[in-house]
C-alpha cells in the first residue's frame, strides 16, 4: 500500500513539473538554423525593401524582431538593442540592419519612435500583413525568444545566429562567431510546446476544482450508456458508446479553449511589450497562486452565503436553462451531440473556478507573441488534455469510475498545493520584469 502511495506521489510530482515546464517554455523541439526566407516589406516611410537587398554586399545583416505596445511604448531591452545596433553600424560600414516591429495600435507613431531612438536603418511595422512574423522561420524564432529577437544573416542568406536580447558586447561576440562560421547551428525552441500543453491540461483535470464538475459529468454519461445498452450482455458496445460520448465531451471543451487561446494571442499583440502589463500580470498571478493553496472563497464564505440567498432565484433560472437545453429535441435526438454541448457548458461553468489554473497559460501565450491561430491551437490541445480522463472513465463501469474518482480526489488536492506554488513563483518572476530583472 505504501508503495502504491509512493507511486501516486511520484506521478503527481511529475505532473507538477510538467506544468512548470509548460509555463516556462523549457520543453520544445530543436529548430535547425538554415537558409533565411527572403521577404519584402514596406518600411515606416513607405519604401519597399527585401532581406536580399539588406544582405547584398554586406558581411552581416542584423535583423531585429520586436513588438511595440500601444502609444509607442517599448521596453528597456529594445531601447538598448537600438543603441547597440546604432553603435555597431557606426563602427563597421560592412554591416546592415533592419528592425521589424509588430505594433497593432494606431496610437503608436513609428516614425516618432525612430526619431526618438536614432533609428537610421530600415524600420518597418509588420502589422497587419504579418509578412515576416507570420512566416517560418521568423515566427518560430520570435515565439522562442520574444521581443527582441536578434538574427544574424550573412550575405549567402543564411541565419548564423538567433537569440533574444544581447548586450552590445554580446552582440559583437555573436557577430564574430558568425563571421568565423562558428555560429549557432541549432537552437532549442521554447515555444509553449504542444505536448506540454497537453500535459498541463491533464494535470489540471485532477484538481479539486475540476473534480466536482467532472464527477457530475461522468454520472450523466454513465446514465446515457446504461439507458442505451441496458439489455446488452456484451460490454463491447457499451464501452464503444462511452468512448464516443467521452470524445464528444472533450471536443466541446477543446472548442471553447480554442476560442480562449485565439483571444489571448490577439490581446498579446497590444500588451505583450508593456512593462506595466508584466507588473499587473505578476501581481494577479501571485494572488491566484495563493488562492489555489488557500482559497479566498473559504474566507469570504459568509459574504457568498448571503449573496447566494439573494440570488437563489437567478441561480435556479440558470439551472433551468441548462436543463432545458440538455432536454431539448436536438440534444435528445443525438446524445453524442448533447454531450458535445455539455462539454461547452462544463468549460464555461468551470472557468470561474479554474481561473487560477488557466491564467498562467493565458499570460504566457500573451507574452510570447504567437499568432492567433497558433495560440488557439495550443489552448485546443490544453482542452484535449483536460478531457483525457473523461474518455477512459466514460468507458469504465460505475464501480471503476467511483474508485478512480476517489483516487483522483485524494491526490488532486496534493498536486494542487504544488501547482499553486509554481503559479506564485511564476507571478514573482513576471513581476520582476517590470523592474528590469529578467530571470527567464
Amino acid at each position: 500500500m505504501a508503495k502504491k502511495g509512493s507511486m501516486l506521489k511520484l506521478s503527481a510530482t511529475l505532473a507538477a513539473l510538467l506544468a512548470a515546464f509548460s509555463l516556462s517554455g523549457c520543453i520544445g523541439e530543436t529548430l535547425e538554423l538554415g537558409k533565411a526566407s527572403d521577404f519584402e516589406i514596406k518600411d515606416i516611410y513607405g519604401s519597399t525593401f527585401s532581406l536580399g537587398q539588406i544582405t547584398e554586399g554586406r558581411s552581416i545583416a542584423i535583423i531585429n524582431l520586436m513588438s511595440v505596445a500601444c502609444h509607442g511604448e517599448i521596453d528597456e531591452r529594445n531601447e538598448k538593442t537600438f543603441d547597440a545596433i546604432a553603435a555597431l553600424l557606426d563602427e563597421r560600414g560592412d554591416f546592415a540592419a533592419a528592425s521589424i516591429a509588430l505594433s497593432a495600435c494606431d496610437s503608436s507613431d513609428m516614425q516618432a519612435i525612430a526619431k526618438e531612438h536614432g533609428v537610421t536603418w530600415r524600420f518597418a511595422n509588420d502589422y497587419p500583413d504579418m509578412t515576416v512574423f507570420g512566416e517560418k522561420p521568423y515566427s518560430e524564432l520570435y515565439s522562442r525568444f520574444g521581443s527582441p529577437t536578434i538574427l544574424l544573416v550573412t550575405s549567402d542568406m543564411r541565419i548564423r545566429h538567433a537569440s533574444g536580447y544581447l548586450t552590445q558586447d554580446e552582440l559583437e561576440t555573436a557577430i564574430e562567431k558568425a563571421l568565423a562560421g562558428s555560429g549557432d547551428a541549432f537552437i532549442e525552441s521554447g515555444t509553449p510546446a504542444i505536448l506540454t500543453m497537453l500535459g498541463l491540461g491533464i494535470a489540471t483535470s485532477i484538481s479539486p476544482c475540476s473534480l466536482v464538475l467532472l464527477i457530475a459529468i461522468l454520472a450523466y454519461v454513465g446514465d446515457l450508456v446504461r439507458k442505451k445498452h441496458a439489455g446488452d450482455k456484451k460490454d463491447g458496445a457499451g464501452i464503444r458508446y462511452g468512448a464516443y460520448l467521452g470524445l464528444a465531451f472533450t471536443a466541446g471543451m477543446a472548442l471553447v479553449f480554442f476560442l480562449i487561446g485565439c483571444l489571448a494571442s490577439y490581446l498579446g499583440f497590444f500588451v505583450s511589450n508593456s512593462a506595466l502589463f508584466t507588473l499587473i500580470a505578476g501581481c494577479v498571478l501571485i494572488l491566484l497562486g495563493i488562492n489555489i493553496i488557500f482559497p479566498f472563497s473559504l474566507m469570504l464564505e459568509p459574504v457568498f452565503s448571503r449573496l447566494r440567498k439573494n440570488s437563489a432565484k437567478t441561480g435556479s433560472e440558470r439551472e433551468d436553462t441548462k436543463e432545458r437545453l440538455l432536454k431539448s429535441r436536438f440534444v435528445q435526438a443525438s446524445p453524442i451531440f448533447g454531450t458535445f454541448v455539455l462539454g461547452i457548458l462544463f468549460t464555461l461553468a468551470w472557468a470561474p473556478c479554474a481561473i487560477s489554473l488557466v491564467m498562467p497559460v493565458v499570460v504566457m501565450i500573451m507574452t510570447q507573441g504567437v499568432s492567433v491561430l497558433y495560440g488557439g491551437l495550443l489552448f485546443f490541445v490544453f482542452g484535449i488534455g483536460h478531457g483525457v480522463p473523461v474518455v477512459p472513465l466514460s468507458m469504465a463501469t460505475s464501480k471503476v469510475r467511483a474508485r478512480m474518482a476517489g483516487i483522483m480526489a485524494k491526490w488532486g488536492k496534493w498536486l494542487n498545493y504544488r501547482f499553486g506554488g509554481l503559479v506564485t513563483l511564476f507571478g514573482i518572476l513576471m513581476g520582476l520584469r517590470y523592474f528590469g530583472i529578467y530571470l527567464w
